[in-house]
């Protein structure tokens, strides 16, 4: 199965990736590759991740790596959504999905 990252998807990881390597550039593009390789997994098995949680919509799921939440939105594609902080509040209405 195809994935697709949306805008605000490539937007809230390039931010991750600055955000980290402000302390270590090295290391911030080390997470990268590996959240990348992470949802390419989804490629193989679209239904990996849980359901999020605060959406409980089956078509609407995660999957974690490390410290973030991979946010995605399964269909005829896999779009990705949000990546966003563990810890990080949201309320479903904040996450529109720009597919």
């Amino acid at each position: 199965m195809e994935i697709i990252w949306t805008p605000k998807g490539l937007e809230s990881l390039d931010g991750i990736q600055k955000y980290i390597a402000q302390n270590s550039p090295l290391q911030a593009d080390i997470f990268v590759s590996e959240l990348l390789d992470h949802v390419e997994l989804l490629a193989g098995n679209p239904s990996l991740g849980r359901v999020i949680p605060e959406m409980n919509e089956e078509d609407k799921r995660e999957v974690i790596h490390e410290n973030y939440r991979v946010l995605y939105y399964r269909a005829e594609r896999i779009y990705v959504f949000r990546v966003i902080h563990g810890k990080q509040d949201f309320q479903p209405i904040d996450l529109h999905i720009d597919i």
